[in-house]
C-alpha cells in the first residue's frame, strides 16, 4: 500500500514536471504568435487607413507619379494669379461656395473669380477695371487707375488683369488651353449640377482701398450679397501691426516699424477668422513677402476645411521670423496637400513637394491642392506637370491618363 501511494506520487511528480515544461516551451511561442497577429492588424489598418486617407509622402499610383521638373522648366514661373488657373479650378469646382483672398488689392482675383463662378453679375476683370474709373484717395485726391495709365505696372495688374474678358465657353477655353484629355480628369464625376455661386472675402490692409465697397455697390448691385471687402492683414497671431498706405500699391503690406507712411490696423490669423466658416474652398495669399506666416497661422483651416491653396513665394522681402518655403511645402505635405508651382504656360504647372528646389529671387506663384478634397484638381496638375516634362525631355517617362 505504502508502496502503490510512492508510485502514485512519483508518476505524479513526472506528469507535474512534463506539464510545466510543455508550458514553459507554449506559453512564450503563443506570446509570439499574439504579437505576430497584433503587427499584421496594425499594419493591416494602416494599409486601408493609407487608401482612405492617403498621405502625399506615400507613393500613389503609377498614373499619379510624378517627376521632378528640369532645370529649363524652371525659367518661366509665373509672377500673378491670372484668370487662367481660376479658370481651371472652375471647371474641377463648380459647386465652389467660398473663396478668400487676402492680400486683395483692387480686387482683379476676386473679379475673376466672379466672372467664373457668378457670371450673371458682369464682373470680370477688364470690366472691374472700367467700373472703378477713379479711386477716390480722400482730402480731394483721386488717382487714376484707368484711362491714361491702362498700360502702367501697378494699375493694371501683374497678369494684365485690366485687358482679361469675361470667358464665353469655359469649355471651349480650357480645351484650348490644357487640352481635351487634361479637361476630361478635371471635369470627371462633375456630373452633379448646381448653379455656380460662390461668395468671396477679400481682405487687404490699405484703408483706403475700403472706397472699393461702393464702387463695387454703385457699379455691380448683384454682387452685394456675393462679396465682401474687408480692411484686414493677416499673420500668425492677431493683434495690431503697422501696414504701409500707399494709394493702393499692389507691394503695400506690413511693416514693423511706424512711420508717416504706414497706418496701424488690425492684424488676425485665418485660423481665428474661419471658425465659424464650414469650408473654405479657395485660400488666396499674397501679402507681399508675409505669405509663409499667414500660412503658418492657417493650419488648422488647411488640415480641415481648405481645398486650394494658392500663394506668392520668392519675394525679396522676407518677413523677422518668417518660416522657409521648403518646411511649409513640407508641412502641407503631411496635411495632404500637394503642391506646384505655377508657370506662364497654364499647361506646365511644376511638381514642388517631394523637388523642393530654391526659385532664388524670383517671384513665383504656388498652389497647393487637397488630394482628396481637390481629387480631381490634384490629378490634373499631376498629368500636366507630367505631360511638360515629357515635352522637355521626351525619354524622361511615359504619359499616362489620370
Amino acid at each position: 500500500m505504502v508502496t502503490r501511494n510512492i508510485f502514485d506520487a512519483n508518476r505524479f511528480r513526472k506528469r507535474f514536471t512534463t506539464m510545466t515544461y510543455r508550458l514553459a516551451t507554449v506559453v512564450p511561442i503563443f506570446a509570439l504568435l499574439c504579437c505576430l497577429c497584433g503587427i499584421l492588424v496594425t499594419q493591416n489598418k494602416r494599409y486601408v487607413n493609407s487608401i482612405e486617407h492617403p498621405r502625399s509622402e506615400k507613393k500613389l499610383d503609377n498614373d499619379l507619379d510624378e517627376p521632378c521638373s528640369t532645370v529649363e522648366q524652371r525659367s518661366h514661373f509665373q509672377a500673378g494669379f491670372c484668370t487662367d488657373y481660376w479658370a481651371l479650378l472652375r471647371a474641377a469646382m463648380p459647386c465652389a461656395r467660398l473663396g478668400v483672398d487676402i492680400g486683395a488689392n483692387k480686387g482683379y482675383t476676386a473679379a475673376s473669380w466672379m466672372s467664373l463662378w457668378n457670371p450673371e453679375v458682369g464682373i470680370s476683370p477688364d470690366a472691374w477695371w472700367k467700373a472703378e474709373g477713379k479711386l477716390d484717395l480722400g482730402n480731394g485726391r483721386v488717382r487714376i487707375i484707368g484711362g491714361a495709365t491702362e498700360g502702367a505696372k501697378f494699375g493694371c495688374g501683374v497678369c494684365g488683369d485690366c485687358k482679361e474678358q469675361m470667358v464665353g465657353n469655359l469649355t471651349n477655353h480650357l480645351a484650348h488651353m490644357i487640352g481635351t484629355d487634361a479637361l476630361n480628369i478635371a471635369t470627371k464625376g462633375n456630373e452633379l449640377k448646381c448653379t455656380p455661386k460662390m461668395s468671396i472675402v477679400s481682405f487687404d490692409g490699405q484703408i483706403v482701398l475700403n472706397n472699393i465697397t461702393d464702387i463695387k455697390q454703385n457699379g455691380f448691385p448683384g454682387a452685394a450679397n456675393l462679396w465682401d471687402y474687408r480692411i484686414s492683414a493677416f499673420s500668425n497671431q492677431s493683434g495690431r501691426t503697422f501696414f504701409m498706405q500707399a494709394d493702393g500699391w499692389e507691394m503695400a503690406g506690413i511693416q514693423e516699424h511706424e512711420s508717416k507712411q504706414n497706418a496701424k490696423i488690425a492684424v488676425q490669423t485665418v485660423d481665428s477668422w474661419s471658425e465659424s466658416e464650414e469650408r473654405v474652398d479657395i485660400l488666396k495669399i499674397d501679402t507681399e513677402g508675409h505669405d509663409l506666416l499667414v500660412i503658418a497661422g492657417a493650419l488648422k483651416t488647411l488640415s480641415r476645411k481648405v481645398t486650394v491653396l494658392a500663394f506668392g513665394a520668392g519675394h525679396e522681402q522676407k518677413a523677422v521670423g518668417s518660416p522657409t518655403l521648403e518646411s511649409i511645402v513640407k508641412q502641407l505635405d503631411t496635411l495632404n496637400f500637394k503642391c506646384y508651382i505655377t508657370t506662364t504656360d497654364a499647361k506646365a504647372p511644376l511638381l514642388m513637394t517631394d523637388c523642393f528646389y530654391d526659385i532664388g529671387k524670383g517671384i513665383a506663384n504656388v498652389y497647393c491642392v487637397h488630394t482628396i478634397r481637390g481629387d480631381r484638381i490634384h490629378k490634373t496638375f499631376a498629368y500636366l506637370a507630367k505631360k511638360a516634362l515629357i515635352n522637355a525631355n521626351p525619354s524622361a517617362i511615359n504619359l499616362q491618363a489620370a
